[in-house]
């Protein structure tokens, strides 16, 4: 079996071949390993040929820690532990061979390498002193990639490219062992060969050559560019994209759990996406744990918490079952039909001209809340509509919900039990039914008061940790897209450049920070 395996890489040296790619799966804590010319499962090579890869992690301080391999499928599957920042490296020995092709026995060693975690600046922290290895190195949005063979660069030498496209490309190194640059945000492979001259004795039998196999897996995330911060630093407001603006409303102003009249807000403003300055409107009852959605003719404010206790005195919160319409023509404020009862820390989305409300609970003082087991509909395409009951089958709030074509997404939350749930329900608004769809990645606090947004018919959430994931829902999973600062409580709206990331609250303090993540070719 060793032997077939050596035969399948190196028979095509030249043209194409099988290597162990370490996969990340989306949040970092786990990756599998396949053997593919591709960062994809070749279903037609055996894994199990690579097992005795030995693997590794180090994280951002230094530290190491061995890595289990275990075999499921036509793939090894591993937990990766820790954050942030982390380089997975290892070995995978396929002992001496022989070929009709090589003048001598070799010894056959494969290096792979992955970085977990966006690529960032210096190419020093991603240096191991590995035979052979490929190191990257980013500036300013571009990667760039060095070969190294025994800590010196490669010149001249051959180093084969997987873009995000998946079309390889074969370059040449510089005199320095660099190629590139990368530009083009999503996930990269590469791998590239060093063959030298060395005698020796492995298992009981001879080689003069040692023939070792650099591969290497990393992330490029799209840049993140600041833009004008919020007038007010607030967590739990509304935000909302309608025509050339982007709204925001209310929310929590004061530090994390302070509870009072004022520490909440009734700021309404907008900022023109074509350049300009926040722009104050008329505002409205000062709230928190509520969203906004909008349409062509107005921006939709439903519910929210008013806490109505003064500064100092016992916190007494309430939720208000209140629901209003900014005509956007006119400029001013109308009510709608009141909810059929009170709603906080719930989100609300607008499908096929229909307003929903999903989870949250309804705060009374001093007595329990009461959490929501009920989704509310007003249907603005029936004349005098009224708010309808449908049937939710969960309970949750400091969730985040997203329309996509027919079909209404809600993610992540908190339970009643105080556990933060991955959980994603997707209501078909056409069809009345509910389903799951794949759960969110990230830690077990990171999808506590997330945020979402659809991007060009695709679908996105930032969890707490600042990682933004789009679906993939060919394949029923979650992938890595783009990294912003950490917040929990936030907002994201999706404009012409990309993702827009508002405010939130970060270490008991809240933010005014907006960041736009630029997904636009």
């Amino acid at each position: 079996m060793m032997r077939k395996l050596a035969i399948l890489l190196l028979a095509g040296a030249e043209s194409w071949a099988h290597f162990p790619f370490v996969l990340p799966q989306a949040g970092g804590r786990s990756a599998e390993m396949v053997l593919s010319e591709t960062l994809s499962v070749d279903p037609e090579v055996d894994v199990k040929m690579a097992a005795r890869t030995q693997l590794k992690l180090r994280d951002a301080n230094g530290e190491e820690r061995p890595l289990e391999l275990v075999l499921e499928g036509n793939t090894y599957r591993l937990a990766t532990p820790g954050q942030g920042a982390r380089v997975i490296y290892g070995q995978t020995d396929l002992g001496v061979m022989s070929n009709p092709r090589a003048p001598s026995p070799y010894w056959l060693v494969y290096h792979p390498k992955t970085i977990l975690g966006p690529v960032s600046g210096s190419s020093d922290k991603f240096l191991l002193n590995l035979p052979v290895e490929l190191v990257p190195e980013e500036q300013g949005g571009k990667v760039r990639l060095r070969l190294l063979a025994r800590g010196r660069p490669l010149a001249g030498a051959e180093v084969t490219v997987i873009p995000p496209s998946l079309e390889q490309q074969k370059m040449k190194t510089d005199s320095e062992g660099w190629v590139g640059p990368f530009l083009q945000a999503g996930r990269y492979g590469a791998w590239a060969r060093f063959w030298e001259t060395a005698e020796g004795e492995r298992e009981g039998k001879s080689y003069r050559q040692v023939r070792h196999y650099a591969t290497l897996v990393f992330d490029l995330f799209p840049p993140v560019k600041t833009m004008a911060p919020m007038p007010e630093a607030a967590a739990s407001f509304g935000a909302v994209v309608a025509g050339a603006h982007v709204y925001v409303y209310g929310g929590h102003i004061a530090d994390t759990h302070q509870y009072s009249t004022e520490a909440v807000t009734g700021g309404f403003y907008r900022l023109n996406l074509g350049g300009g300055q926040w722009e104050k409107l008329p505002s409205g009852p000062a709230l928190q744990g509520m969203n906004l959605a909008a349409d062509e003719g107005g921006v939709y404010r439903v519910g929210g918490m008013a806490p109505r206790n003064p500064p100092g005195r016992k916190t007494d919160n309430h939720s208000v079952s209140s629901v209003a319409r900014f005509v956007l023509d006119r400029g001013t404020w109308e009510s709608l039909p009141d909810l059929p009862e009170p709603r906080s820390s719930h989100d609300v989305g607008l499908v096929g001209g229909k307003l929903f409300v999903v989870g949250g609970w309804n705060m009374r003082g001093s007595e329990p809340p009461l959490w929501s087991k009920k989704m509310f509909v007003l249907d603005f395409n029936t004349a005098g509509a009224r708010w309808e009951e449908l049937p939710q089958p969960f309970e949750r709030r400091a969730l985040i919900a997203a329309a996509l074509d027919h079909r209404l997404f809600v993610l992540g939350g908190i339970l009643a039990s105080g556990a933060v749930s991955q959980d994603v329900d997707i209501y078909d608004v056409r069809e009345g039914k509910w389903k799951k769809g794949p759960a969110l990645p990230g830690g077990p606090m990171d999808s506590f008061a997330p945020a979402a947004a659809v991007y060009r018919g695709r679908l996105y959430v930032c969890l707490g940790d600042g990682r933004i994931y789009r679906l993939n829902e060919a394949e029923g999973r979650w992938e890595d897209v783009a990294q912003v600062s950490p917040r929990v409580a936030h907002r994201m709206v999706a404009i012409e450049e990309g993702l827009l990331v508002l405010g939130g609250a970060r270490k008991g303090k809240n933010l005014n920070t907006v960041e736009l993540v630029v997904l636009k070719p």
